[in-house]
Protein backbone atom coordinates (compact mmCIF):
# COMPACT_ATOMS: atom_id res chain seq x y z
CA UNK A 1 0.00 0.00 0.00
CA UNK A 2 1.20 3.72 -1.03
CA UNK A 3 0.65 6.57 0.51
CA UNK A 4 -0.69 9.92 -1.12
CA UNK A 5 -1.50 13.29 0.14
CA UNK A 6 -4.47 14.80 -1.07
CA UNK A 7 -4.26 18.55 -0.54
CA UNK A 8 -6.87 21.55 -0.49
CA UNK A 9 -6.88 24.30 1.29
CA UNK A 10 -10.37 24.25 2.75
CA UNK A 11 -11.44 20.92 4.08
CA UNK A 12 -13.89 20.29 2.34
CA UNK A 13 -16.49 22.98 1.15
CA UNK A 14 -20.26 21.55 0.02
CA UNK A 15 -18.64 22.47 -4.02
CA UNK A 16 -15.60 19.89 -3.68
CA UNK A 17 -17.52 16.75 -1.98
CA UNK A 18 -16.26 14.87 -5.41
CA UNK A 19 -12.62 15.06 -3.79
CA UNK A 20 -14.17 12.81 -0.71
CA UNK A 21 -16.41 10.65 -3.22
CA UNK A 22 -12.63 10.28 -4.89
CA UNK A 23 -11.21 9.33 -2.08
CA UNK A 24 -13.49 6.43 -1.63
CA UNK A 25 -12.01 4.53 -4.60
CA UNK A 26 -8.47 4.79 -3.80
CA UNK A 27 -6.88 1.14 -3.96
CA UNK A 28 -3.41 1.18 -4.24
CA UNK A 29 -2.58 4.45 -2.28
CA UNK A 30 -4.20 5.31 1.02
CA UNK A 31 -4.93 9.11 1.37
CA UNK A 32 -4.22 11.61 3.83
CA UNK A 33 -6.52 14.61 3.56
CA UNK A 34 -4.59 17.55 4.31
CA UNK A 35 -5.64 21.18 4.37
CA UNK A 36 -5.47 24.86 5.66
CA UNK A 37 -8.97 25.28 7.83
CA UNK A 38 -11.15 22.24 8.17
CA UNK A 39 -15.45 23.29 7.15
CA UNK A 40 -16.92 21.93 10.28
CA UNK A 41 -20.10 21.05 8.50
CA UNK A 42 -18.72 18.47 6.18
CA UNK A 43 -18.31 15.20 7.92
CA UNK A 44 -14.79 13.47 6.56
CA UNK A 45 -14.29 11.13 9.45
CA UNK A 46 -14.27 8.17 7.07
CA UNK A 47 -10.44 9.78 6.31
CA UNK A 48 -7.23 10.37 8.11
CA UNK A 49 -6.86 13.96 7.29
CA UNK A 50 -4.74 16.91 9.02
CA UNK A 51 -5.08 20.64 8.59
CA UNK A 52 -3.09 23.54 9.75
CA UNK A 53 -5.92 24.65 12.09
CA UNK A 54 -5.42 21.80 14.47
CA UNK A 55 -1.85 23.00 15.78
CA UNK A 56 -1.29 24.35 18.71
CA UNK A 57 -1.27 28.80 18.33
CA UNK A 58 -2.53 27.80 14.52
CA UNK A 59 -4.16 31.79 14.19
CA UNK A 60 -0.20 32.57 14.67
CA UNK A 61 1.14 29.97 12.93
CA UNK A 62 -1.14 29.50 9.60
CA UNK A 63 -0.63 32.60 7.73
CA UNK A 64 2.97 31.69 7.69
CA UNK A 65 2.72 28.62 5.83
CA UNK A 66 1.48 30.14 2.62
CA UNK A 67 4.17 32.62 2.67
CA UNK A 68 7.17 30.07 3.55
CA UNK A 69 5.84 26.75 3.94
CA UNK A 70 6.17 26.88 7.98
CA UNK A 71 3.98 23.67 9.36
CA UNK A 72 6.42 22.03 12.15
CA UNK A 73 3.70 20.15 13.39
CA UNK A 74 2.11 19.24 9.97
CA UNK A 75 5.78 18.05 8.81
CA UNK A 76 6.66 15.73 11.66
CA UNK A 77 2.86 13.97 10.66
CA UNK A 78 3.95 13.76 7.11
CA UNK A 79 7.09 12.26 7.71
CA UNK A 80 5.49 9.43 9.80
CA UNK A 81 3.12 9.17 7.38
CA UNK A 82 5.77 8.70 4.67
CA UNK A 83 3.96 9.84 1.59
CA UNK A 84 5.16 8.73 -1.89
CA UNK A 85 2.74 11.62 -3.76
CA UNK A 86 1.56 14.72 -3.60
CA UNK A 87 -2.38 15.57 -5.09
CA UNK A 88 -3.30 19.03 -5.13
CA UNK A 89 -6.22 19.98 -6.23
CA UNK A 90 -6.40 23.74 -7.96
CA UNK A 91 -3.53 25.30 -9.15
CA UNK A 92 -4.08 28.07 -6.61
CA UNK A 93 -3.50 25.55 -4.11
CA UNK A 94 -0.80 23.83 -5.85
CA UNK A 95 1.38 26.78 -5.13
CA UNK A 96 1.27 25.93 -1.27
CA UNK A 97 1.55 22.29 -2.01
CA UNK A 98 5.45 23.35 -3.65
CA UNK A 99 6.27 23.81 0.00
CA UNK A 100 5.37 20.06 0.82
CA UNK A 101 7.13 19.14 -2.29
CA UNK A 102 10.22 20.83 -1.27
CA UNK A 103 10.20 19.61 2.30
CA UNK A 104 9.28 15.79 1.70
CA UNK A 105 11.04 15.43 -1.45
CA UNK A 106 8.28 13.30 -3.55
CA UNK A 107 5.87 14.59 -6.54
CA UNK A 108 3.48 16.73 -7.31
CA UNK A 109 0.66 16.27 -9.48
CA UNK A 110 -1.58 19.35 -9.84
CA UNK A 111 -5.35 19.59 -11.01
CA UNK A 112 -6.89 22.47 -12.80
CA UNK A 113 -10.41 22.49 -12.03
CA UNK A 114 -11.22 26.03 -14.31
CA UNK A 115 -11.48 29.38 -12.66
CA UNK A 116 -7.88 28.96 -11.39
CA UNK A 117 -6.51 28.59 -15.31
CA UNK A 118 -10.04 31.05 -16.30
CA UNK A 119 -9.88 33.63 -14.51
CA UNK A 120 -6.93 36.02 -15.31
CA UNK A 121 -7.09 38.25 -12.71
CA UNK A 122 -6.66 36.72 -9.10
CA UNK A 123 -9.29 36.45 -6.95
CA UNK A 124 -7.09 35.67 -3.73
CA UNK A 125 -3.45 35.66 -2.24
CA UNK A 126 -2.79 32.29 -3.63
CA UNK A 127 -4.32 32.59 -7.18
CA UNK A 128 -2.91 36.08 -7.69
CA UNK A 129 0.50 33.66 -6.53
CA UNK A 130 0.05 31.51 -9.39
CA UNK A 131 -0.46 33.45 -11.98
CA UNK A 132 2.44 35.42 -11.38
CA UNK A 133 4.51 32.52 -10.56
CA UNK A 134 2.65 30.00 -13.08
CA UNK A 135 6.16 28.87 -14.32
CA UNK A 136 7.34 27.83 -11.16
CA UNK A 137 4.38 26.06 -10.27
CA UNK A 138 5.24 24.12 -13.67
CA UNK A 139 8.63 23.21 -12.88
CA UNK A 140 7.91 22.15 -9.41
CA UNK A 141 4.94 19.96 -11.08
CA UNK A 142 5.51 16.39 -12.57
CA UNK A 143 1.89 16.25 -14.19
CA UNK A 144 -1.04 18.59 -14.94
CA UNK A 145 -4.10 17.20 -14.99
CA UNK A 146 -7.13 19.09 -16.87
CA UNK A 147 -10.40 17.85 -15.71
CA UNK A 148 -11.25 18.43 -19.99
CA UNK A 149 -9.59 19.27 -22.87
CA UNK A 150 -10.90 22.67 -22.89
CA UNK A 151 -9.23 23.32 -19.65
CA UNK A 152 -5.99 21.24 -21.13
CA UNK A 153 -6.29 23.93 -24.53
CA UNK A 154 -6.44 26.85 -21.61
CA UNK A 155 -2.98 25.49 -19.89
CA UNK A 156 -0.99 25.00 -22.81
CA UNK A 157 -2.17 28.88 -24.17
CA UNK A 158 -0.91 30.09 -20.82
CA UNK A 159 1.90 28.14 -21.52
CA UNK A 160 1.89 24.92 -19.81
CA UNK A 161 4.42 22.12 -21.16
CA UNK A 162 2.46 20.24 -23.27
CA UNK A 163 3.97 16.90 -22.43
CA UNK A 164 3.10 17.38 -18.63
CA UNK A 165 -0.57 17.80 -19.33
CA UNK A 166 -2.68 14.23 -18.92
CA UNK A 167 -6.69 15.30 -19.47
CA UNK A 168 -8.53 13.37 -16.83
CA UNK A 169 -12.08 13.25 -16.03
CA UNK A 170 -13.01 12.83 -12.20
CA UNK A 171 -16.53 11.36 -12.81
CA UNK A 172 -19.21 10.74 -10.71
CA UNK A 173 -19.79 7.58 -8.50
CA UNK A 174 -22.76 5.74 -10.02
CA UNK A 175 -23.70 3.79 -6.88
CA UNK A 176 -25.51 7.32 -5.53
CA UNK A 177 -27.57 6.89 -8.44
CA UNK A 178 -28.61 2.92 -8.13
CA UNK A 179 -32.32 4.06 -7.39
CA UNK A 180 -32.63 6.32 -10.89
CA UNK A 181 -35.21 5.53 -12.97
CA UNK A 182 -36.92 6.69 -16.34
CA UNK A 183 -40.31 6.53 -14.37
CA UNK A 184 -41.29 8.34 -11.64
CA UNK A 185 -40.73 11.67 -13.61
CA UNK A 186 -42.28 14.99 -13.42
CA UNK A 187 -43.26 17.73 -15.24
CA UNK A 188 -40.16 19.90 -13.80
CA UNK A 189 -37.04 21.47 -15.27
CA UNK A 190 -34.14 21.45 -12.74
CA UNK A 191 -31.36 23.84 -12.20
CA UNK A 192 -29.24 23.13 -9.72
CA UNK A 193 -25.88 25.88 -9.31
CA UNK A 194 -24.65 28.91 -7.85
CA UNK A 195 -26.62 32.13 -8.14
CA UNK A 196 -23.68 33.88 -9.86
CA UNK A 197 -23.04 34.97 -13.63
CA UNK A 198 -21.16 32.45 -15.07
CA UNK A 199 -24.28 29.36 -14.05
CA UNK A 200 -26.73 31.41 -16.75
CA UNK A 201 -29.92 31.28 -14.66
CA UNK A 202 -30.80 34.34 -15.99
CA UNK A 203 -31.24 32.75 -19.62
CA UNK A 204 -33.12 29.96 -18.16
CA UNK A 205 -35.81 32.33 -16.58
CA UNK A 206 -36.03 34.36 -19.87
CA UNK A 207 -36.33 30.63 -21.80
CA UNK A 208 -38.92 29.62 -19.30
CA UNK A 209 -40.77 32.98 -19.79
CA UNK A 210 -42.35 31.54 -23.91
CA UNK A 211 -41.98 28.04 -22.56
CA UNK A 212 -44.64 28.29 -19.91
CA UNK A 213 -46.93 29.55 -22.39
CA UNK A 214 -47.23 26.00 -24.44
CA UNK A 215 -46.44 24.45 -21.16
CA UNK A 216 -48.18 25.66 -18.48
CA UNK A 217 -48.54 22.43 -16.26
CA UNK A 218 -44.30 22.66 -16.24
CA UNK A 219 -42.33 24.09 -13.24
CA UNK A 220 -38.97 25.20 -12.51
CA UNK A 221 -37.29 24.33 -9.92
CA UNK A 222 -33.86 26.32 -8.79
CA UNK A 223 -31.64 24.60 -6.01
CA UNK A 224 -28.32 26.88 -5.25
CA UNK A 225 -27.82 30.40 -3.54
CA UNK A 226 -25.42 32.79 -4.34
CA UNK A 227 -25.40 36.78 -4.52
CA UNK A 228 -27.53 36.85 -7.57
CA UNK A 229 -30.50 35.36 -6.47
CA UNK A 230 -32.59 38.40 -4.69
CA UNK A 231 -32.37 39.82 -8.39
CA UNK A 232 -33.22 36.48 -9.92
CA UNK A 233 -36.42 36.09 -7.55
CA UNK A 234 -37.85 39.34 -8.97
CA UNK A 235 -37.18 38.64 -12.10
CA UNK A 236 -38.85 34.86 -11.98
CA UNK A 237 -42.15 36.63 -10.28
CA UNK A 238 -43.03 38.50 -13.40
CA UNK A 239 -42.62 35.65 -15.55
CA UNK A 240 -44.89 32.39 -13.87
CA UNK A 241 -45.89 31.58 -10.84
CA UNK A 242 -44.22 28.34 -11.49
CA UNK A 243 -40.89 29.14 -10.97
CA UNK A 244 -39.82 27.81 -7.01
CA UNK A 245 -36.52 28.77 -5.87
CA UNK A 246 -35.56 26.30 -3.34
CA UNK A 247 -32.17 27.42 -2.17
CA UNK A 248 -28.84 25.25 -1.32
CA UNK A 249 -29.64 21.56 -0.53
CA UNK A 250 -27.36 19.19 0.72
CA UNK A 251 -26.26 16.36 -2.06
CA UNK A 252 -28.66 13.81 -0.88
CA UNK A 253 -31.99 16.19 -1.51
CA UNK A 254 -30.15 17.29 -4.98
CA UNK A 255 -30.16 13.82 -6.21
CA UNK A 256 -33.61 12.95 -5.59
CA UNK A 257 -34.50 16.31 -7.96
CA UNK A 258 -32.51 15.28 -10.65
CA UNK A 259 -33.85 11.90 -10.23
CA UNK A 260 -37.94 13.23 -10.74
CA UNK A 261 -37.34 15.73 -13.30
CA UNK A 262 -37.90 15.12 -16.64
CA UNK A 263 -35.15 17.84 -18.01
CA UNK A 264 -32.12 19.26 -16.76
CA UNK A 265 -30.92 22.86 -17.39
CA UNK A 266 -28.55 24.89 -16.54
CA UNK A 267 -26.98 27.56 -19.26
CA UNK A 268 -23.75 28.15 -18.18
CA UNK A 269 -21.78 30.69 -20.03
CA UNK A 270 -18.71 32.73 -19.80
CA UNK A 271 -18.04 35.25 -17.21
CA UNK A 272 -16.70 38.82 -17.72
CA UNK A 273 -14.00 37.80 -15.23
CA UNK A 274 -13.39 34.45 -17.76
CA UNK A 275 -14.74 32.27 -15.53
CA UNK A 276 -15.87 29.22 -17.96
CA UNK A 277 -17.78 25.71 -17.17
CA UNK A 278 -14.45 23.96 -16.83
CA UNK A 279 -17.03 20.48 -17.63
CA UNK A 280 -19.91 20.21 -14.98
CA UNK A 281 -20.12 17.51 -12.68
CA UNK A 282 -23.68 18.57 -12.34
CA UNK A 283 -24.23 17.52 -16.03
CA UNK A 284 -23.27 14.29 -15.77
CA UNK A 285 -24.44 13.59 -12.57
CA UNK A 286 -28.15 14.57 -13.96
CA UNK A 287 -27.58 12.10 -16.86
CA UNK A 288 -26.42 9.45 -14.79
CA UNK A 289 -30.37 10.40 -13.01
CA UNK A 290 -31.64 9.59 -16.71
CA UNK A 291 -32.26 13.35 -16.92
CA UNK A 292 -31.51 15.04 -20.40
CA UNK A 293 -29.55 18.26 -20.52
CA UNK A 294 -30.67 21.19 -22.35
CA UNK A 295 -27.62 24.01 -21.93
CA UNK A 296 -25.28 26.61 -24.12
CA UNK A 297 -22.32 24.72 -25.52
CA UNK A 298 -20.06 26.70 -23.08
CA UNK A 299 -16.13 25.72 -21.77
CA UNK A 300 -15.91 22.10 -21.34
CA UNK A 301 -20.15 20.81 -21.51
CA UNK A 302 -19.63 19.51 -24.98
CA UNK A 303 -17.45 16.87 -23.33
CA UNK A 304 -20.11 15.60 -20.67
CA UNK A 305 -23.12 16.27 -23.05
CA UNK A 306 -23.17 14.97 -26.82
CA UNK A 307 -25.68 17.52 -28.71
CA UNK A 308 -28.64 15.48 -30.36
CA UNK A 309 -27.93 12.36 -28.71
CA UNK A 310 -27.89 13.11 -24.44
CA UNK A 311 -28.95 16.43 -24.75
CA UNK A 312 -29.19 20.07 -26.59
CA UNK A 313 -26.41 22.35 -26.77
CA UNK A 314 -27.12 26.09 -27.93
CA UNK A 315 -25.08 28.91 -28.11
CA UNK A 316 -23.96 30.84 -25.11
CA UNK A 317 -26.81 33.46 -24.38
CA UNK A 318 -29.63 31.88 -27.08
CA UNK A 319 -32.40 31.58 -24.81
CA UNK A 320 -35.20 31.74 -27.86
CA UNK A 321 -32.87 28.36 -28.69
CA UNK A 322 -32.69 27.41 -24.97
CA UNK A 323 -36.55 27.34 -24.94
CA UNK A 324 -37.18 26.05 -28.51
CA UNK A 325 -34.71 22.69 -27.12
CA UNK A 326 -36.92 22.69 -23.78
CA UNK A 327 -40.76 22.60 -26.14
CA UNK A 328 -39.09 19.47 -28.19
CA UNK A 329 -38.21 17.38 -25.32
CA UNK A 330 -41.31 18.62 -23.85
CA UNK A 331 -43.47 17.78 -26.39
CA UNK A 332 -41.75 14.24 -27.49
CA UNK A 333 -41.60 11.76 -25.09
CA UNK A 334 -40.04 9.38 -27.05
CA UNK A 335 -37.05 11.28 -27.89
CA UNK A 336 -36.94 12.69 -24.39
CA UNK A 337 -36.82 8.64 -23.04
CA UNK A 338 -33.80 8.28 -25.78
CA UNK A 339 -31.90 10.45 -24.77
CA UNK A 340 -32.21 9.98 -20.92
CA UNK A 341 -31.04 6.03 -22.18
CA UNK A 342 -27.87 7.39 -24.40
CA UNK A 343 -26.85 9.85 -21.69
CA UNK A 344 -26.96 7.19 -18.77
CA UNK A 345 -24.48 5.42 -20.96
CA UNK A 346 -22.46 7.92 -21.73
CA UNK A 347 -21.68 8.64 -18.14
CA UNK A 348 -21.19 4.86 -17.71
CA UNK A 349 -18.60 4.89 -20.00
CA UNK A 350 -16.67 7.84 -19.54
CA UNK A 351 -17.55 9.42 -16.08
CA UNK A 352 -17.50 6.45 -14.00
CA UNK A 353 -15.37 7.96 -10.76
CA UNK A 354 -14.46 3.96 -9.97
CA UNK A 355 -13.13 4.03 -13.31
CA UNK A 356 -11.56 7.21 -13.73
CA UNK A 357 -10.59 7.01 -10.08
CA UNK A 358 -8.00 3.68 -11.31
CA UNK A 359 -7.10 5.48 -13.83
CA UNK A 360 -5.76 8.35 -11.34
CA UNK A 361 -3.79 5.96 -9.40
CA UNK A 362 -1.76 5.48 -12.94
CA UNK A 363 -1.07 9.26 -13.35
CA UNK A 364 0.32 8.81 -9.64
CA UNK A 365 2.79 5.84 -10.82
CA UNK A 366 4.14 7.79 -14.09
CA UNK A 367 4.50 10.80 -11.74
CA UNK A 368 6.85 8.94 -9.02
CA UNK A 369 8.42 7.60 -12.41
CA UNK A 370 8.98 10.74 -13.49
CA UNK A 371 10.34 12.49 -9.91
CA UNK A 372 14.10 13.39 -10.07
Amino acid sequence: MKHAIIFRSHLLPYSNTFISEQMKYLVRYRPLLVGTRRVREIDISNYSSYSLDDQAFSRLLKPLFPLYGYAPFLYKNLDEYAPQVIHAHFGSDAMMALHLRKRIKVPLVTTFHGYDICVDKGTHYNHQQMIKHFDKLMDGTETVIAVSDYIKMKLISRGAPENKIKRHYIGVDMNNFNSASLERKENSILFVGRLVEKKGCQYLLKAFKDFSKKFPDYRLVIIGDGPLRSDLEKMAKAISNNIVFKGAKPFEEVIRWMGKSKIFCVPSITADNGDTEALGLVFAEAQASYTPVVSFASGGIPEVVSHEKTGFLGKEKDFHALSDFLQVLAADEKLRINFAKAGKKHIESNHNLEVQTQKLEAIYDKSIELYP
